[in-house]
Parts: C-alpha cells; structure tokens; sequence
C-alpha cells in the first residue's frame, strides 16, 4: 500500500513539472507566430503600397498578347525578376486562351454552315430532316394471305368445347402515308364456360402491305376478373415504339406478337430450320425464335391439310394468354395457313382446331 502511495505522488508530481514547462513552450510558441503574422501582414501592406503606384501598368501589360509590348512595359516598371516572370506567364496563358476561343468558334461556324445547307438539300430532294439517310422500305412478297381471310377455331380443353376464336384479315386502310392492313383477332368463351371463367379478347394489329412490319397493336384482355387494355404505337421510320408515354428504341421492321404470325407465313419454311423475328410488346423488345420441327397430315373439320409443325417461344400475351409451350401446325404450301394450335397449361392443354376457312 505504502509504495502504492509513493508512486502515485511521483506520478502527480511528474505530471505538474511537465505540464507547466508544456504551457510555458505553448506561449512561447503563440508569441513566435504572431510575431511571424505580424511581419508577414507588413510585408505585404507594404507590396501593396507599391503595386497601388504600379497597378495601371501592370493590367496594361497582362492585356496584351505582344511581346514586344509587354517587354517595353516591363522595363519601365521596377519590379522583381520574379514578378516579371509571372506577369508574361499570365499574358503568354491569355493569348493561348484567346486563340483557342476563335479556333473553336471558327469550327463551330463552320460546322453550322455544313449543318444547314446539309438540312436545305434534304428539304430540296424530299428527304427526311431527322436522319441524315433515306428511310429505305423493305419489300415482302406476299403470296399467303389477303383482305377477305377468315379463320375461325374452337378452342378445346379435354373433349370441351371452351370457346371460339377468329382471325381475319378485315380490311385496308391509310396510316401514316402507308397502306396498312386492319387484322383483328377475337376470342370468347362459350355461354356455358361464361359461368365459370368469362373470356372476351379483341387483340387487333395494323401492318405495313408493302413491308409487313407492324404501326400500331391494340389488346384488350378480358379474362375472368383479369382485364387490361393496352395500346403501342410504332414509328418504322424513327425505329421507336410508344405505350402510355413511354418511348423505347425499336430495330427496323419491328413486329408484335400478332403481326409476327402472319410475316411468318410469307417465308419459305423448312423442317430443322430455325426462324428469328424481332418483336416489341409491352415496352419490351426481344427476338421471337421459331422452331420448326417435322411434316404432319393435320385433319380437322375445315378438311385435311398436310403441315408443317412449328414451335413459337413466345414471351409476352399473344391472341390468348399463354404461358406455356406451343405449337402451330401451318399448311405446308404458299398460304401457312394455321390449323392448329396446342398450348400447354397447368392441367392438360388448349387446343385450337380450325373449323371454318375463308379465302
């Protein structure tokens, strides 16, 4: 205890010594700056006494870009060789500054000139102002399908008659300078079915004839308590598509999920071979791959048909709600025409048979 004692006292003692020669080094110090600061502030009173006499000069000499000008106004002043040095430095950094504002400002004039006598020769030939090319439309040969088509299917589950479904090629009409086909496809349920799950689809599409790339695609989804209308509107020649104010960047000829089945139908398809079709639906852009798998003797109420099978890997809604696989069995000659539609579902599938065909 004792020599806990003692050395608590030594340590009080130590700590009394050392903190007062501390504070006496800290005042020592604080007096030394101020001193410091005090000559410091002199110093410069006094440069800026004599600067004051100097100071019309000195503008003079670091507006201008001469240099013979700036070494005569140097001369006349009595400045350190420092000062002068800093003097051209600030006038050598103006005249770089200088030029590089007119070589700028030359280019720029330049530019608008190209710029607008660029712009008076596409309003001179017809051209578009908004791409500096020629929108240049594709050209489909269309053997497959006309105004007047209609298909119209019974859509099955099991052995049940659940619905109907058509789609036909209703008319054409003028959208956007460009002749357009109106195809509307419709789906309902049968009253039966209307108890228990209510279908009334309207999903209608507007394609370019001479391009066969989709202007606008409308759906309007009514399945049981599920509702939805949706509208998109396609600009082909600014590759752009717009759904509730919502603009995305689309490629050339861009089809919807409608519209893709009837360009489809306007290729030469073969069995093993693959077919990729650029879509946009809902805001969203992807490439619609198209299996085509095997040859089939299709027969259904509408007649026999010998087809081709193929398999869509859809994304989005199509004619119906679809989430699973399907399958499309199309005729193997110059019309594709469908004829049958199977989808996989939770329970079983949906098939669609086509019972009447109008040409």
């Amino acid at each position: 205890m004792k020599y806990r004692m003692i050395f608590l006292v030594f340590l009080l003692m130590f700590s009394a010594c050392t903190s007062g020669r501390y504070r006496s080094r800290i005042r020592k110090e604080k007096k030394s700056r101020k001193e410091v600061r005090k000559e410091e502030e002199q110093e410069k009173n006094k440069t800026d006494r004599v600067l004051e006499k100097k100071l019309p000069t000195i503008i003079r000499v670091s507006e201008t870009t001469d240099q013979k000008k700036i070494e005569e106004n140097l001369n006349s002043l009595d400045l350190t060789r420092t000062e002068k040095r800093e003097i051209q430095e600030l006038s050598s950094v103006k005249k770089e500054k200088e030029d590089k504002q007119s070589s700028v400002s030359a280019e720029g004039k330049q530019k608008k000139t190209v710029s607008e006598k660029t712009k008076i020769e596409q309003v001179s030939t017809g051209n578009e102002i908004k791409g500096s090319k020629e929108f240049k439309w594709r050209k489909v040969e269309n053997n497959a399908f006309k105004v007047g088509e209609k298909l119209t299917f019974a859509i099955r589950w099991g052995a049940i008659t659940a619905g109907y479904s058509t789609l036909e090629v209703h008319e054409i009409i003028e959208m956007n300078g460009r002749k357009v086909y109106h195809i509307i496809a419709k789906t309902r349920s049968t009253s039966f079915f209307d108890k228990f799950f209510k279908v009334r689809d309207t999903v209608e599409t507007f394609v370019d004839v001479e391009s066969l790339c989709t202007w606008r695609f409308r759906k309007e989804l009514n399945e049981g308590k599920y509702h939805k209308v949706k509208e998109t509107i396609y600009d082909q020649r600014n590759h752009t598509a717009t759904t509730k104010g919502n603009v995305v960047k689309v490629l050339p000829f861009v089809q919807d999920v409608l519209s893709a089945l009837y360009y489809l139908r306007t290729h030469d398809i073969k069995t093993g071979r693959n077919y990729d079709i650029d879509v946009n639906t809902d805001k969203k852009n992807w490439a619609l791959r198209v299996n085509v798998s095997k040859e089939e003797m299709v027969k259904t109420k509408a007649g026999k048909f010998r087809t081709i099978c193929i398999e869509p890997v859809l994304r989005e809604e199509g004619i119906f709600k679809q989430k699973g696989r399907l399958w499309v069995w199309v005729t193997n000659d110059s019309k594709k025409i469908p004829v049958l539609m199977e989808s996989k579902i939770l329970v079983g599938s949906i098939v669609a048979v086509l019972i009447e065909l109008k040409k």
